[in-house]
């Protein structure tokens, strides 16, 4: 069988080498320096065009209105719409991630109960535990499921009025 997708060209193996980690998670500070350059670039080119339009040169101005959307606003939305694009819904939590998860959940279960829309919440929270319990590896999934099963209670004892403790 044939691939349908083309394999990435050598610029976004370059930006992708450059702003995500070895797990694909985005890096701030080469995305925030690539930022900075661009307005220091925006903000030095609008400084001597706005010097040399003064010296008598609307034009300059002129081009470098065009030039700067064409080097730098282009590019970064560019940028921009690569990091949203990014495909990342096949990617499956990792141990690390899914224990997050499961301690977020166990401390909003904790909590949800005090809340004046705790019905709505615990209902979330307990899809959120069945997600989290049909991705656990093994070791987890007793724990991530126990949590699931404490949230139905939870959702059971919400749906008749002054049933949960404050």
């Amino acid at each position: 069988m044939t691939s349908t997708t083309k394999p990435p060209g050598a610029f976004t193996r370059l930006l992708t080498r450059l702003t995500t980690d070895r797990e694909g998670n985005l890096r701030a500070a080469p995305l925030l320096g690539i930022a900075f350059l661009a307005g220091l670039f925006v903000a030095l080119g609008t400084t001597i065009a706005l010097v040399a339009a003064d010296a008598g040169s609307p034009t300059t101005l002129a081009i470098w209105v065009f030039v700067s959307f064409l080097a730098v606003k282009l590019p970064l939305l560019a940028l921009l719409w690569w990091i949203l694009g990014r495909r990342q819904s096949d990617v499956e939590p990792t141990r690390d991630e899914i224990r997050t998860m499961i301690a977020r959940l166990h401390a909003a279960a904790d909590t949800v109960s005090r809340t004046p829309d705790a019905a709505d919440r615990i209902e979330i929270l307990k899809e959120e535990a069945w997600y989290v319990a049909d991705r656990a590896p093994d070791d987890l999934k007793s724990d991530a499921a126990e949590l699931a099963l404490r949230l139905e209670a939870l959702a059971r004892r919400a749906e008749t009025p002054g049933e949960l403790p404050r």
